[in-house]
This record gives structure tokens, sequence and C-alpha cells, in this order.
């Protein structure tokens, strides 16, 4: 179920509590935590990394790091890294498998270090998940950046073909007969999350739209089985890589799935 918030022209997504334990049992069921080394290719988060830091700039934090990967491949690109997290199953676990990584257990709206300490960090898909709202993370977020650190944040967001709908009726409005049961993630206000973060002493550096498959599919259910057949396709079909190049150029800018920002503290 979605609801419709048109005070902060937001969508709250209620289908299944978002806390510790549901982390849990979701990452030990997708994966294998202990990939090699060098099965890890660059990704835009290595990227962007190495655009704004350099090795030396200092440590860089991965706020609800999940399974480390990022936190693994920023460290075989020779970056300090700490990744935390809140489902401490998987910290033991990757402790465990993974000991040469420093992932440790931790709350991303208390987080247990100084002032200042970090060059960058990293937030993906974490803030949407708390119904509360994300000040405490985004206060945290600032006093452990120093100044001039970056954070690099992504959330899903009210994309045009998201707010189009909204406008139409096709979502239930919030109303006070609802609960906080089954509270998932939200569908971000990109422009009022710059603004919150502008306000608490960060400039905007970049702004991305990020699109994928299942996100449109989520968004227009009738083509969300081919949409999914279509991100799994790992083939050399010519015919099918024109058919996703095209959605893509039609839906990137209209129906993105998530926005990313890079901001700097000042």
């Amino acid at each position: 179920m979605k609801l419709y918030n048109p005070k902060r022209n937001c969508l709250l997504y209620y289908c299944g509590e978002a806390n510790a334990s549901t982390w849990g049992k979701y990452w030990k069921d997708i994966s294998n935590v202990d990939s090699d080394f060098n099965e890890l290719k660059d990704n835009y988060v290595s990227k962007l990394t190495e655009k704004y830091l350099k090795i030396d700039s200092g440590v860089i934090l991965e706020g609800g790091c999940g399974l480390g990967r990022q936190v693994k491949l920023l460290t075989k690109k020779g970056f300090k890294v700490i990744g935390i997290d809140y489902a401490k199953d998987i910290i033991d676990l990757l402790n465990k498998s993974s000991p040469y990584l420093d992932i440790r257990y931790g709350d991303v709206r208390k987080l247990d270090f100084a002032d200042n300490y970090f060059a960058g960090y990293w937030s993906l898909g974490v803030i949407e998940h708390f119904l509360e709202g994300y000040d405490k993370i985004a206060e945290e977020m600032h006093r452990v950046l120093k100044p001039t650190g970056y954070l690099f944040l992504t959330f899903p967001s009210m994309s045009i073909l998201r707010t189009l709908k909204c406008k139409l009726g096709i979502y239930d409005k919030l109303d006070e007969s609802h609960t906080e049961r089954n509270f998932y993630q939200y569908a971000l206000d990109s422009n009022e999350v710059i603004s919150y973060f502008s306000n608490l002493g960060f400039r905007l550096m970049e702004k991305r739209k990020i699109f994928n498959f299942p996100g449109l599919g989520s968004d227009i259910p009738l083509l969300k089985e081919f949409l999914l057949k279509l991100d799994y396709y790992k083939g050399k079909s010519i015919i099918v890589r024109i058919i996703k190049k095209t959605i893509r150029i039609i839906f990137k800018n209209i129906a993105n799935h998530s926005t990313l920002l890079i901001l700097k503290k000042i």
C-alpha cells in the first residue's frame, strides 16, 4: 500500500517494517557475504568517491552498510573505510567472514565517533526508512563530517511520474487513521531534502537521477513482469539492448526511482 502526503509531497510505502530484524533476515537471504576482491568492479560509488576524495583525504563512513559490499570495494581501491549497521547478526557474520574489513555495530541516529572525524560519508538508501524522519540522521552526518567533507546521499524520490499519479488521485491520501505498522519507506521530495541539508550547513555539489527497471515496474504495475525480465536479461541480443536503451532514454528523467545528492559540509 502507498499513501500520499500532500503537505510534504511524499509517498509512504506500507509493505513490511524496516527494522534491524527485518534487514538481518533480508541480507542473510540474498547473498554470500564473502565475495572475492577480484570480483568487485568499479561502480558509481567508487567513481564518485575518487572524483571528490583522495586516498589520503581521511576516513570514509558508510552508514547502513548492509553486506558491506561498498566498504569492501572502497577498501580495495585503497581508501580507509568504516561501515556500520544496526543489523547485529549481519555485523557478526561479516566480522567472521571478512575480518579485514572495519565493519561495526552502530546506529546512524547516534554515531559513536568524534566530531569532524570523517572526510566522506556514504548513505545508500537509508534515510527513507524511518517514519519519524531523517532529522537525527542528518544532524549526525553533519556532526561527524569534517569541514569541507562530502556527503553522498541516495533515497527514493518523487519523480515526475510519481507526482503525476499522486495529483491524479491514484494513491489514497495519508490521514490520522493510518498507523505506524508495516511502514517501510518514503519516496521523498528531493527539493525538500536539498533545502533541509542546505539549512543544516551543506552545499549541493551534484544532483543525479537514478533509474532502474524494477523501480519503473513498481510505478507501472502492468509492465512490472516485462521490466523485471529485461532487468535480469544478460544475453547479447541487439534487439533487447535497443529496447532497454530506449526505455531508459524515455523514462530516466520522468520516472527515476531514486535521487543521488552530493553535498559538501561548509
